[in-house]
């Protein structure tokens, strides 16, 4: 929601599940991050990895939650759905956004519950859903990512040297929002 209504954003990923050696289930997704651009200029990115730090979380938490509740539609965010697995206490995914858009060190966190500290008042989260569809998967960042100088197989900080507290932009990279089809 904005001071000038509300604005929607998706983006079409695939999920593809398989058996590990052990026998267990895993979940990989490709696709991309959702974009959602604001009225102030500011541009609101919905990340491939999760708010709890996950690395897939578009595959790994939607498999695991997919699997344990029997619907096409499920609210991520601000209600995480009842499962049984316990490494799903907040599957929404990690939401950022770029102080300079052509900076992509610039990356910073966003808080869900506080979207106004980010983007100005009245600017809030409704919700975060997913649903299940067999539309084909989005293809809309590539040339925003390279207008933001995001290079695949690349972090946001191409300049850092080893650190043992990485910045944001040290720990995301290309992967975090746009991922290939493995071919």
């Amino acid at each position: 929601m904005t001071s000038e209504g509300l604005r929607t954003g998706s983006a079409v990923r695939e999920v593809r599940f398989s058996k590990r050696a052990n026998g267990g289930d895993y979940g990989q997704a490709v696709g991309e991050a959702v974009a959602l651009d604001l009225p102030n200029g500011g541009t609101l990115f919905a990340l491939l990895s999760g708010a709890d730090g996950s690395s897939d979380h578009g595959g790994q938490h939607v498999w695991h939650i997919m699997r344990q509740i029997d619907d096409d539609l499920i609210e991520l965010w601000p209600t995480a759905p009842k499962t049984s697995d316990p490494r799903i206490a907040y599957p929404a995914p990690m939401l950022v956004t770029f102080d300079d858009l052509s900076d992509p060190t610039s990356v910073k966190r966003v808080d869900p519950d506080d979207l106004a500290a980010s983007f100005g008042e009245g600017v809030s989260l409704s919700r975060v859903t997913i649903e299940a569809t067999d539309q084909p998967v989005t293809d809309r960042l590539a040339d925003r990512l390279a207008k933001l100088g995001i290079k695949p197989d690349h972090s946001l900080d191409n300049d850092f040297k080893s650190t043992t507290n990485p910045t944001l932009a040290q720990r995301l990279a290309y992967r975090h929002f746009k991922r290939e089809i493995a071919k």
